[in-house]
């Protein structure tokens, strides 16, 4: 896929980008798919500086069996601007999850991203999750998320969020959840905690 943009800025100038896109999908075997992107593009702004930008991405999808979805993905960026040093970017992440039954379902999803270059940077973010749904009909769920981000900007946050929702008939749901965490850094440590519920009208 090609684009072009042209667009005449009011100060004077015009900025000019172009892009090329690629993608390749691959189903390998039965379960297991993967999907290749790669791009380029590259801007002459009207004012400043040319800079331009490279990525590729895979992403992998297996189903092992009717109980169990695994995505995993990368993906490595560059992007280089005249008189500045280039910048590196790399993202992985994970998620999983298993659903033993119709009423119940747990996921993880852990991502991590890396930056050099301009900058030097880095995070990882860990997300768990259970749902879990008594009644027949769905109208009643319950979940419980666990969340993660540690950086080395020296900054540490979790929470942990009940939640329920009850859907009181066809144009009502009810919304109640609580969240309790702590954020950390090299000076100060914080707890905190938040209650909302939220009750929600379709006409």
């Amino acid at each position: 896929t090609y684009s072009l943009s042209h667009n005449d800025a009011s100060a004077g100038g015009t900025d000019i980008t172009n892009a090329l896109l690629l993608r390749n999908n691959l189903y390998l075997y039965d379960g297991w798919s993967v999907t290749f992107d790669s791009g380029y593009s590259w801007k002459n702004p009207g004012e400043g500086e040319n800079s331009n930008y490279t990525f590729a991405r895979i992403e992998n999808n297996i189903i092992p069996n009717r109980w169990m979805n695994f995505t995993l993905y990368y993906e490595v960026s560059w992007q280089r601007e005249d008189h500045v040093p280039t910048a590196r970017q790399e993202t992985g992440r994970l998620i999983a999850s298993w659903i033993p039954s119709a009423a119940l379902s747990l996921t993880a999803d852990i991502l991590t991203d890396y930056e050099t270059g301009r900058r030097q940077d880095s995070s990882t973010v860990q997300q768990y999750a259970v749902n879990w749904s008594p009644l027949r009909d769905g109208t009643l769920q319950f979940s419980v998320l666990y969340g993660m981000i540690d950086d080395n900007d020296g900054q540490d946050v979790w929470t942990v969020t009940p939640t329920a929702r009850w859907q009181v008939n066809s144009k009502t749901l009810l919304t109640l959840d609580y969240s309790v965490g702590e954020r950390e850094d090299d000076f100060e440590k914080e707890e905190f905690d938040t209650v909302r519920v939220q009750l929600r009208f379709f006409y």
